[in-house]
């Protein structure tokens, strides 16, 4: 989600995620909807609770769009997704970060938000990081690790001042099934408007699931937008204590353009790739997508590689 600069075409009214559940025939895969907005109570809290906004997502058939789906290595039953869910605004007044997660391959479907919305005043909501901070949460991004503990990473901002755009990562463990936490990884400036500051977007979150030394390690990536100059950069983090904290963000991409879209992925021996967009703003930059690689666990990065059949 770019607070900056939305994204035209028809939202997403429910996640449709295709897998092979158990219980599928010779014919192929069933469908399933995950998000069941219209009937009572499908969506509930963290501790299986409710209060007024997961009452009312559970029936207000709002919209859902960017989806995210993980699968856990550890219990392949269990099948987790999520989305800029709009059932939260009729409550909270804007969008908040959905969690839906599956038992049984994706054949149903337990919804819920991550805590924190700006009506939550359950003790988890409470105690968020991004509680008070901000009042709309979304561009989800998830991933599990080894031992079934998942980690879903989103962006919080307010579409008024202060701005506040930053970047948190939440951790449930048992096989996504308890939330533990939420936690903030760069923190947006208190601008007034969406042309000054700078505004922490658009988040990709990897777990290393090697068996290598860095297993476990949890990586993400994003982009850091400074008002209204051309000169955006993409920024890495990375937690080796399970979510508990991130090292402060280090600037990956060189900053002569606009360069976005970052995307991580780690090889079975755990090296950690990124992959970034540059859009040319001046005349020594062009269009191009970057490569870069860490074989020693996000410490440090190769210089980025460009090959010419990566231009856009």
């Amino acid at each position: 989600m770019s607070a900056r600069f939305l994204r035209s075409g028809v939202a997403v009214v429910a996640c449709l995620i295709s897998l092979i559940p158990a219980a599928a025939t010779a014919s192929g895969p069933a469908n399933s909807r995950v998000t069941r907005d219209a009937q009572a109570g499908s969506y509930t809290r963290y501790d299986g609770g409710t209060d007024p906004t997961l009452t009312d997502c559970s029936i207000n058939k709002r919209a859902q769009n960017e989806p995210t789906v993980a699968v856990d290595p550890h219990n392949t039953n269990v099948v987790v997704a999520g989305s800029n869910d709009y059932c939260a605004a009729t409550v909270n007044g804007d969008v908040w970060a959905g969690y839906y997660r599956s038992t049984d391959g994706g054949a149903n479907w337990q919804d819920s938000l991550v805590p924190g919305y700006p009506a939550d005043t359950s003790p988890a909501g409470l105690a968020s990081p991004a509680n008070g901070q901000c009042g709309a949460a979304g561009d989800p991004t998830q991933s599990f690790d080894r031992s079934g503990r998942l980690f879903y990473g989103f962006i919080c901002f307010n579409r008024v001042k202060p701005v506040n755009g930053s970047t948190y990562v939440a951790t449930y463990d048992q096989d996504g099934g308890h939330y533990l936490r939420t936690v903030l990884v760069a923190l947006g400036s208190p601008s007034g408007q969406f042309s000054s500051g700078l505004f922490q977007d658009k988040i990709n979150l990897v777990v290393d699931q090697s068996t290598g030394a860095n297993s476990g390690n949890v990586y993400v990536a994003w982009s850091r937008y400074s008002g209204r100059a051309a000169n955006n950069v993409v920024l890495f983090s990375r937690s080796t204590d399970h979510g508990a904290s991130f090292s402060p963000p280090v600037r990956i991409s060189p900053g002569l353009g606009e360069e976005s879209f970052a995307d991580l992925a780690v090889g079975p021996d755990g090296t950690v790739y990124l992959t970034y967009r540059n859009f040319a703003h001046q005349n020594s930059t062009s269009d191009t997508i970057s490569v870069e690689r860490s074989t020693d666990g996000g410490q440090s990065f190769m210089v980025a590689s460009v090959p010419p059949s990566y231009r856009v």
